[in-house]
């Protein structure tokens, strides 16, 4: 919900499993035919290459359940900001981890270890993770990441006591590594977009207490200066079929736009305190 890209530079991230949308390893069907989207092959090919991954995973069990038909059944669409990885490394690990169970609590160091698993293995997806998506998914609660070493389930206020909260769909398919990439050259070599990336992480941050904290008035304020730094600053990650529509939020306060993901096409996430309805849009409170 936010964090995207924060978390990548120590900054606070804040994620809620949403059950609309899924995933599910499943055993051979007749018609199966392998998902070239999902690079299973080469995936596996990643995992056993992997020091720390080969020793926490039974390898050869996946190499031999994808030999036989192995699939992964999901309404997600892939490359729209959704956690299609995300939900696929944890329905992954879910399954072959020779040592983790599913439980109502965890530890910190718990929680610090299998987000450090996660984010290892939806780095062969996007070049780096934060490994938060696949998290959530892998536990089915909503998390808090202070930073790599404080991290902790929340309960999370329902989102319908803030307002209406939609998904737009852009319907344009991307991928995230060229996107990060391209964001942590920026960072490392823009002095003014790197001052600024603090800014946006303090936005980031205020927003998640809000949330937490149920402060409504706040919440919407935060989400409003989130909204315009991110068109100002992400501009160039932002369709051009949308900027217009987000601009217009912004200039009558009716609705905001923000990034769902990694942006650049996919979905993106709507708020309104105004009770309009987006045509095509999910609605998910």
């Amino acid at each position: 919900m936010f964090g995207e890209y924060s978390v990548v530079k120590g900054g606070v991230g804040l994620a809620l499993p949403l059950e609309l949308y899924y995933g599910k390893f499943k055993d051979h069907k007749e018609d199966w035919k392998l998902d070239e989207s999902l690079l299973l092959n080469d995936f596996l090919k990643y995992l056993r290459s992997s020091g720390i991954l080969s020793k926490v995973l039974d390898i050869k069990s996946f190499e031999s359940d994808l030999k036989n038909g192995l699939y992964f059944d999901s309404n997600i669409a892939i490359g729209h900001g959704i956690g299609s990885s995300g939900a696929l490394c944890a329905g992954l690990y879910y399954r072959y981890a020779y040592d983790f169970e599913r439980k109502e609590q965890y530890t910190n160091d718990e929680l610090k270890y299998l987000l450090d698993m996660m984010a290892l293995m939806e780095s062969f997806y996007h070049g780096a993770s934060s490994g938060l998506d696949c998290l959530i998914s892998l536990i089915n609660k909503a998390v808090l990441i202070k930073d790599r070493n404080d991290i902790e389930v929340v309960e999370a206020p329902l989102l319908k006591s803030f307002g209406e909260f939609y998904l737009f769909d852009t319907q344009i398919k991307r991928k995230t590594a060229p996107l990060m990439y391209q964001f942590l050259q920026d960072y490392e070599t823009d002095n003014y977009f790197r001052g600024h990336f603090a800014e946006f992480q303090d936005l980031s941050n205020s927003a998640i207490m809000a949330f937490l904290n149920q402060d409504l008035v706040g919440f919407e304020n935060q989400f409003q200066y989130i909204s315009h730094w991110q068109f100002q600053f992400f501009g160039h990650m932002i369709p051009k079929e949308i900027k217009t529509i987000w601009e217009h939020g912004l200039k009558t306060k009716e609705y905001f736009f923000k990034f769902c993901g990694a942006g650049g096409g996919g979905f993106f996430l709507i708020y309104t305190t105004r009770g309009i309805n987006f045509d095509g849009a999910v609605q998910i409170s």
